[in-house]
């Protein structure tokens, strides 16, 4: 009993000591799971150097809520032809050494993206710009060699740069035009320090310093402490439970849908996996309301298909699928199967994930839920390398995966289309009406054109099931109370902070 006391007493002296922030008033401090090599931003592959580049730097656009394209560094846009897109810049825009925005400058950083010379991630991207011309009053105009719809969209990636700068080999950091600048950059901590674009929007606070804390449980503890005020996206559900039922901790909790999408992938050149009526029993085994409410305590949204439901291209006509146990089993005893009634054959499949913890427990409920309908399924777990090669190579049958940051619907054309059944196609799917409307949905930059293509799209994703969709990671985030002021983006960018505020709080 007095050991029990002693502890108690111990726990809540931790926690009342720990109320303050331990930063100043004008500083917020988070974290991030692992150190960022370079903040070069042609070279910035991992997330979380692009978040902290949306920071320092910015687009021409960025997107909307509802993630189609808007005008951010360029004031405005629009349209001239499928080929053609014409951006007004802001005036008055300067990069944090001082020197004033240019068209050169823009001009510069398109060639710069799209050189296949630096053999940078994005290149890819805008190999089809093939012209630059200048305009007066600040304007321009891109022109691609044939139809590019993702081509406003994809400017959200390329970060305008001064000229000069370009030239700078091995550079880790570089000047931008965002509301923060890099005063220290290295292996354990990034510091930034508000900066004057002089044609955007600048933070609330002076700075915001960003700490590598590798384990999930450090992060949580540091939270408490005060040592840290805020956690994006970089915390495990469990804690965030926790947080949320303890109120004496001092954390509070945003959350909102996010654009991620996870997925079973069905490899369906498979003879077992060939027959819609296997697929759809499969879909129809699956309680996904259940595993969102059990295994990610409801901080997951089902999906209906690749895209969220904020998203402009998304067909909200499509319904999310519910379990129907029943039907399932008539149809695996349809297909010749064994439904845990009939004598017919076992349908026996592997299901292949990665070693992730949080992978295998879902993997475990799925097929928990998979067995009630007869089916049999073995979980096979490897290391993310492993893993991957197998997916790429159609050395699976079923397997779980996600794609993140899907704004675009051109990503349907990637995964769909039968020409690119070599590539990005893992599911070998292949079907003469998708590929119509799948062109015709690449064929246009026009928005409203695209949209009623992709809803055909989505429908024969439904019907059709490639892959079977689970669910969409909600953006979390976690903050100490002398934050206010948060409101969070779908797509889960850092531009978010620029709203925050901070008190110099107080202990009790």
């Amino acid at each position: 009993m007095k050991k029990w006391v002693l502890v108690s007493f111990l726990a809540c002296q931790f926690v009342a000591c720990a109320r303050r922030s331990l930063s100043p008033a004008d500083t917020i401090t988070t974290a991030i799971s692992a150190p960022i090599q370079s903040l070069h931003p042609l070279y910035t592959t991992d997330a979380d150097g692009q978040h902290i580049n949306e920071l320092v730097h910015s687009s021409l656009i960025r997107h909307g809520a509802d993630l189609l394209p808007k005008p951010y560094l360029a004031e405005s846009f629009k349209i001239i032809n499928d080929t053609t897109v014409e951006l007004k810049l802001r005036e008055g825009c300067k990069f944090s050494n001082g020197r004033a925005l240019t068209l050169d400058d823009v001009e510069a950083s398109v060639a710069f993206y799209s050189s296949p010379k630096l053999k940078s991630s994005v290149s890819q991207t805008f190999r089809h710009v093939n012209r630059f011309e200048k305009l007066p009053n600040l304007r321009f105009r891109l022109h691609t060699d044939k139809v590019t719809p993702s081509l406003l969209s994809d400017l959200a990636l390329l970060k305008i740069l001064p000229a000069e700068a370009m030239k700078e080999e091995g550079a880790n950091v570089l000047p931008g035009i965002g509301p923060y600048k890099v005063t220290a950059f290295g292996p354990s901590e990034i510091r930034l320090e508000k900066a004057e674009s002089g044609c955007l929007p600048s933070g609330n606070v002076d700075k915001i310093v960003v700490k590598v804390v590798r384990d999930d449980l450090s992060r949580y503890l540091k939270l408490v402490r005060g040592e840290l005020d805020a956690v994006y996206n970089e915390m495990d559900y469990r804690k965030i439970l926790k947080i949320e039922k303890s109120p004496e901790l001092g954390l509070r909790v945003a959350m909102l849908p996010g654009i991620g999408f996870n997925y079973i992938g069905l490899n369906i050149t498979n003879p077992k996996l060939a027959d819609i009526r296997v697929r759809r029993a499969l879909a129809l085994a699956l309680d996904i309301p259940s595993i969102i409410r059990y295994k990610s305590a409801g901080q997951t949204t089902q999906a209906r298909n690749l895209l969220s439901d904020t998203n402009f291209y998304a067909n909200l006509q499509i319904p999310k699928v519910d379990r129907n146990l029943k039907e399932a089993k008539r149809l695996l005893d349809e297909a010749g199967y064994f439904n845990g009634e009939n004598k017919k054959p076992k349908l026996n499949l592997t299901f292949k994930t990665t070693t992730n913890d949080i992978a295998i427990e879902n993997a475990k409920v799925i097929i928990s839920q998979l067995e009630e309908a007869g089916i049999s399924v073995e979980n096979r777990a490897y290391e993310w390398g492993i893993f991957y090669s197998d997916v790429k190579k159609h050395n699976v049958e079923m397997y779980l995966l996600r794609w993140v940051g899907i704004t675009e619907p051109g990503i349907y054309f990637d995964i769909f289309h039968s020409g690119e059944r070599s590539r990005n196609n893992r599911s070998g799917y292949s079907n003469p009406e998708m590929d119509k409307y799948l062109e015709v949905g690449q064929g246009t930059i026009d928005p409203f054109k695209r949209k009623l293509a992709f809803a055909k799209v989505q429908e024969l994703v439904a019907r059709d099931l490639p892959l079977i969709g689970l669910w969409y990671p909600e953006n979390s985030f976690v903050y100490r109370k002398e934050i206010s002021d948060v409101n969070l983006e779908t797509n889960g960018s850092w531009l978010s902070f620029l709203s925050m505020k901070k008190s110099a709080g107080e202990n009790r």
